[in-house]
């Protein structure tokens, strides 16, 4: 699917809401008044939402305290999953889900323009899918 546009025309919500109700995976790429962001659409949901670059992330979820340099390191070579990881570590997913809503907030604020990236995926994305509406509310 190849999708783009305006977020003064069309808001993100709306976006969002075909990506999950088509079941499409990808993500949707936001610019704007000083953002990038990135929100990566699975078939059951939102996995992640996050204004940082995969870099920025790996380095914010290390700082958390929640996952390590190495663990993460496994996890960007494919060696492991995130999911792995947070089997053992629930605080790992609350975490994902803090940030996916408040780079939501904003994305969706200072955001102009966007570009959906079919296939689009993130090491980091959670491993179980953040509902739409729950994160819009």
């Amino acid at each position: 699917m190849s999708l783009s546009g305006n977020l003064g025309f069309v808001p993100l919500d709306e976006v969002l809401r075909l990506l999950t109700r088509a079941r499409q995976q990808g993500s949707v790429d936001v610019t704007g008044n000083g953002i990038h962001g990135r929100v990566f659409v699975g078939r059951g949901g939102v996995d992640l939402a996050t204004t940082y670059d995969n870099d920025d992330l790996h380095r914010q979820l290390v700082n958390s305290g929640y996952a390590d340099e190495k663990a993460l390191n496994r996890i960007t070579t494919g060696e492991t999953t995130l999911a792995a990881i947070a089997e053992s570590n629930t605080d790992l997913i609350e975490l994902l889900r803090e940030m996916t809503v408040e780079s939501l907030y904003q994305i969706t604020t200072r955001g102009s323009d966007f570009h959906v990236r079919e296939g689009a995926t993130t090491p980091y994305a959670s491993p179980k899918s953040f509902e739409l509406e729950a994160l819009l509310h």
